[in-house]
């Protein structure tokens, strides 16, 4: 017998997924040196997020050491890196090159994964009047390229917008998320 197509509601879940393996979690700290890692061992945690600050000039030894640390510790690294605004305005697309160099030597160190940027789709984590997912897939790109190429086995993870609806009350210092993405998914970004 013949089954019939499975009709999805728009937005349902389906089956399948991009994971593979098992569920793993854990949580964001301000420092792998953390107190609370045994708290996060108990509850079963196995990874652990820093966020590092870029700055043009900044050697990636020195994020580099928080993947020892947190190997060290047992648990796996996701390092969330973020610059300035203001630097990526004024620099534009030879700062993106530079931050691109940056996490390509930070992927040396060997974490597990990088997310690349945070919320850029406000202004005060993108350069006003320069949101768009269009403009940050060229950082993707990039990084991406720059990470593989020094660390194929890093995991790499797009930066993450803000939740918000709120562009037509500050047009130009923010993007709603869905319109933020739709840009990026239209710049050919699911490649990277």
């Amino acid at each position: 017998s013949v089954s019939q197509p499975q009709v999805v509601a728009a937005g349902a879940p389906v089956e399948g997924s991009i994971v593979s393996g098992q569920f793993e979690y854990g949580g964001h700290v301000t420092s792998t040196q953390t107190n609370q890692a045994e708290q996060m061992r108990r509850a079963g945690m196995n990874w652990m997020k820093v966020q590092v600050r870029y700055f043009p000039g900044m050697d990636a030894g020195e994020a580099g050491r928080l993947v020892s640390e947190a190997h060290g510790r047992g648990f796996k690294l996701l390092l969330g890196v973020v610059g300035s605004p203001a630097d990526l305005a004024a620099g534009g697309a030879g700062y993106m090159q530079q931050f691109a160099s940056f996490l390509g030597g930070l992927a040396g160190y060997g974490p597990d994964a990088i997310e690349v940027w945070n919320e850029p789709n406000l202004d005060r984590e993108w350069p006003e009047g320069q949101i768009s997912g269009e403009y940050y897939a060229q950082m993707l790109q990039m990084a991406y390229n720059a990470i593989k190429s020094a660390n194929s086995g890093v995991m790499v993870i797009s930066g993450a917008p803000a939740p918000t609806g709120a562009e037509a009350a500050y047009p130009g210092r923010v993007l709603n998320d869905d319109n933020w993405l739709r840009g990026l998914v239209a710049a050919g970004v699911l490649q990277w």
